[in-house]
């Protein structure tokens, strides 16, 4: 039986042709970008010889008029894109802008982070709460206290608060008070954008706005609760130098006989019951 060595049979990659070296059948070799295999052997026989080399690849065509890369892109960082015309290039931006499109028809550019994300706290209270008889006289929600240390000294903070559950048998209210004094003193008067849902029906300073308020069922709905929003940001003097940002969630309403719930429905007691948690978040953003 016949003996086959399957060495002799596979290609040989030689790597850039040299006119010195001896090659012989199924060697390959590089040249101008393009690669050869040798059908028959020879030396000294450029690849482009179809005597001896028959061509595998290709070698690609360089751009024209400023096109090719290796002209366009000069230094470290360069980025190119293409214009109405060609390929252009984009050069390093300065540290710390991100790269942006303008659309369609139009060449991408440099831009600068107007807004940056410092840090961030977020809250959830998942437990059934009866505040009881709230009537103008509003009760925290413990659970919700939020406590956050800023990590730089020019910042804002944006706070989001989110509240399920249903007064006994009216409207329930809220407001969210700040203290930047480890909680000794508790301010309502947010000196900035402010929004929420039902925003408050009393101008009496002990429930300052923001108020936020829930909905309720009529006729009552023992299963029944909604939820109520806010959203808000707190801008000190800057520069500023808040070390300590609290936040707590008060509630209050303007029945007599009206208890308040939280994470739950009218009947309810245990945690949630089919009610989502309630939570504070806290944002702390640079502009």
């Amino acid at each position: 039986m016949a003996t086959v060595n399957l060495g002799s049979i596979k290609f040989k990659w030689k790597g850039t042709y040299a006119g010195g070296t001896a090659y012989t059948i199924d060697d390959v070799v590089s040249y101008n970008g393009s690669s050869y295999i040798c059908i028959q052997a020879s030396t000294g026989n450029l690849p482009t010889n179809a005597t001896y080399f028959e061509q595998m690849s290709s070698a690609g065509t360089n751009g024209t008029n400023g096109t090719d890369l290796t002209t366009t892109l000069t230094t470290q960082g360069d980025l190119v894109y293409r214009d109405g015309s060609g390929l252009q290039r984009l050069g390093a931006g300065t540290s710390g802008q991100f790269l942006k499109t303008q659309g369609t028809g139009a060449n991408p550019t440099w831009g600068t982070v107007t807004t940056k994300l410092v840090g961030q706290t977020m809250t959830v209270y998942q437990t059934a709460l009866n505040l009881g008889n709230r009537y103008r006289s509003v009760g925290e929600v413990t659970g919700l206290a939020t406590t956050y240390t800023p990590q730089s000294t020019t910042s804002y903070f944006n706070v989001k608060c989110h509240l399920y559950g249903v007064a006994q048998d009216n409207h329930m209210r809220g407001t969210l008070q700040w203290s930047t004094d480890s909680g000794s003193t508790w301010s309502s008067n947010w000196s900035n954008t402010r929004s929420g849902e039902g925003l408050g029906w009393s101008n009496d300073s002990t429930y300052a706005y923001p108020h936020f308020g829930w909905d309720y069922s009529s006729p009552l709905d023992d299963n029944y609760y909604s939820v109520a929003t806010t959203n808000i940001k707190y801008a000190p003097t800057t520069p500023h130098s808040v070390t300590d940002f609290r936040v707590r969630v008060m509630i209050f309403n303007n029945d007599a006989t009206s208890n308040c719930y939280i994470n739950r429905t009218r009947t309810n007691t245990g945690n949630h019951g089919n009610v989502p948690a309630s939570s504070v978040e806290i944002i702390e953003y640079e502009v």
